[in-house]
């Protein structure tokens, strides 16, 4: 007898990286920062988050679910309009969450969304105070070098993102 069980997962299923045009284009923030602390939490109400969407749908629960918040000292912003030079980037714990991994004393060019993606509901968690954004490993955000910094620069200047 064969037997098929089909169930629902929720993965990370995004190609990491792309090109900086595409990463500039999609995020509403990009900065230059340095990896200060990190931590876990499932309180994002406590800083400055709020559901969009209706809270009676099945994916409402995943607003309590645990994500890594690394607190970072903002170096430079190319891209978006931060109210704190110190800022909250948050993303998911795990790999099937599409969690992005920092060093603490490191410094990254982080992409960022004022929106959590939830890809798989109308649900979304939103960032309110302009110090908190989102990011995940499908976008470019890494170490920062000289070579990307100076490739950004020219992708925002050409589209004229500043």
């Amino acid at each position: 007898m064969i037997c098929f069980n089909s169930f629902l997962s929720h993965a990370c299923n995004c190609l990491p990286g792309g090109s900086i045009g595409e990463n500039v284009s999609k995020s509403d923030y990009v900065i230059k920062a340095k990896v200060l602390s990190f931590s876990y939490t499932n309180k994002l109400d406590t800083l400055g988050v709020k559901l969009i969407g209706d809270p009676r749908n099945t994916f409402a629960r995943y607003w309590s679910f645990n994500v890594k918040v690394y607190k970072m000292l903002v170096l430079k912003t190319y891209k978006g309009y931060l109210s704190s030079d110190t800022v909250s980037v948050v993303t998911g714990v795990n790999r099937a969450a599409c969690t992005s991994d920092f060093v603490i004393g490191s410094n990254y060019i982080i992409y960022g969304f004022e929106k959590d993606y939830m890809g798989f509901s109308n649900v979304q968690r939103m960032a309110t105070n302009g110090r908190l954004f989102w990011t995940n490993s499908c976008t470019r955000s890494d170490y920062f070098t000289n070579e990307e910094e100076v490739n950004l620069l020219k992708e925002i200047d050409k589209n004229s993102y500043r």
